[in-house]
């Protein structure tokens, strides 16, 4: 087994550390040449019995996200917005909400950046606002929470934009929910979460607007922040604050306990230098737009680092100037740009399935052979939709079930070993196919065993030359090469 010669392990997130015994073992490396083409290897040194390898590992399972939709532009009218902050989406359609603050309204929009509604004004009146800053929906209602940030409040609205309620802030003071910063969620029971920038501090309200509890200072401990200016909630109910200054994310569960953190100042791999907007998928992964270097990072529910990609108003050249960030029930991740305007659209690429064809094999002439291609997968868990099996060298044969993950055939008469090889391309479901290397596999095909006893006379060199003639003929009808091969042996036999 591959464990038996192999030492493998994490030197951090992102980097492996491979040493093998190669005297240890008389196994085939081939299970570790196919897991090393999927790292990129920095560096290999070579000891008495042992090579070891150092590598990063960044193309292990990594995922890719491609720019897929933008819209929106300067301006008041429809599909138009003055520095954008907020977006949330209802996951019962996918419709999205986005708080278009320098016009003091919400637009509703479908995921295809169809315009569908709006709501909203500059005021201090039910259903106005001024300055809105954070946007959250509520799963199972639909209803819709404001931070309507300059009038000290969260504003409550059912799904098409009716006005419900007004929450005022935990402690009844003016100081607490005005912020430029400001977000809020809503966890699975209904509860609302806010994050009060200017006090440090995590608020949480019943269904109904009254306040429950509140908990954090200003710090860099655990339960403290530091201008927390994002929250959101998985579906399980864990709750993850942006703690920007703090450049780190902390979780706490459905009890509001503390469980972890991460991140810390930088450009790398779990670092921020300027996090402003977070969400989560409903795998429960954790995505925190940095405006700082303008990329959007991913990561798994307990912080390790997944992937990241540039937003296109970097790759365009444009400020860097992205908020808000949503994810919709098919994975695709909503950012707002707030310098230009717009909402852009990324997705996980569609990563191309593996082929495996499977173990080589030796067989006998004249037998059935099974060809094994049922370990092919998709790195994204994608199905395999179809198989296709072509033959490379050798003499040619007919496939039986040519398009499944193991077609057969019959092995051909051969006069020594020979060899067949075959290759596998696959496809899944999104029409992606196979373009690894490995993906062939060679099938041996070995001639009958004909007894090789010196003969004593002409008759029984005769006797003997019929025998084979006979083994032949039971085993398969006598093809024209099959005669020649008769003709050969019997030939043979007579010489001696």
């Amino acid at each position: 087994m591959l464990q038996d010669i192999a030492n493998i392990g994490l030197v951090n997130r992102s980097s492996l550390y491979i040493s093998i015994d190669y005297k240890k073992s008389s196994y085939s490396l081939l299970p570790l040449t196919f897991f090393l083409s999927f790292i990129f290897i920095t560096s290999v040194s070579f000891t008495l019995n042992t090579f070891s390898i150092f590598a990063t590992a960044d193309a292990i399972g990594k995922e890719n996200y491609v720019f897929v939709n933008k819209w929106g532009s300067q301006g008041t009218s429809y599909s138009q917005f003055v520095n954008p902050t907020g977006i949330a989406i209802n996951p019962a359609n996918n419709n999205i909400y986005v708080i278009d603050s320098g016009n003091n309204r919400i637009q509703e929009f479908d995921n295809n950046g169809t315009f569908l509604a709006q709501w909203g004004s500059i005021g201090s009146g039910d259903g106005q606002f001024n300055k809105p800053t954070g946007i959250a929906v509520d799963s199972n209602t639909g209803n819709v929470f404001i931070v309507d940030s300059d009038n000290n409040r969260i504003q409550k609205f059912n799904g098409d934009g009716s006005f419900v309620l007004s929450v005022w802030n935990a402690s009844g003071t003016n100081n607490i929910i005005k912020t430029k910063r400001s977000s809020v969620a809503v966890n699975p029971s209904g509860y609302v979460y806010h994050t009060g920038t200017s006090t440090a501090k995590v608020y949480k309200f019943s269904t109904d607007g009254s306040s429950l509890i509140s908990w954090g200072s200003n710090g860099i401990g655990d339960n403290q922040f530091s201008l927390p200016t994002g929250i959101t909630i998985d579906k399980t109910g864990n709750i993850f604050v942006l703690d920007s200054a703090n450049f780190r994310i902390q979780k706490f569960d459905i009890n509001d306990k503390f469980v972890t953190k991460w991140g810390s100042q930088g450009s790398g791999d779990g670092q921020f230098k300027n996090p402003t907007g977070i969400a989560t998928d409903l795998a429960g992964n954790v995505y925190v737009v940095d405006a700082g270097t303008g990329e959007i990072k991913k990561f798994d529910n307990n912080g390790v680092f997944i992937t990241k990609w540039i937003s296109t108003n970097i790759q365009n050249g444009q400020p860097q100037s992205n908020s808000g960030i949503a994810v919709d029930t098919t994975g695709k991740v909503y950012v707002v740009d707030t310098g230009n305007n717009r909402i852009e659209v990324f997705t996980k690429a569609n990563s191309p399935p593996v082929a495996i064809a499977g173990s080589n094999q030796t067989v006998d002439e004249n037998t059935t052979v099974t060809l094994d291609g049922s370990k092919s997968y998709d790195p994204d868990g994608d199905t395999i939709k179809s198989f296709s099996w072509n033959q490379v060298s050798g003499i040619p044969v007919a496939f039986l079930n040519n398009y499944t993950a193991n077609p057969s055939f019959t092995a051909p008469n051969v006069l020594n070993n020979t060899k067949l090889q075959f290759s596998l391309t696959v496809k899944d479901d999104k029409g992606a196919m196979s373009n690894n290397a490995n993906n062939t596999v060679t099938v041996t095909v070995k001639p009958l065993q004909i007894s090789t006893t010196t003969p004593t006379n002409s008759t029984n060199n005769e006797d003997l030359s019929q025998q084979a003639l006979s083994t032949k003929k039971t085993t398969n009808s006598v093809a024209p090469f099959q005669k020649s091969k008769q003709c050969f042996n019997q030939q043979r036999s007579n010489s001696k």
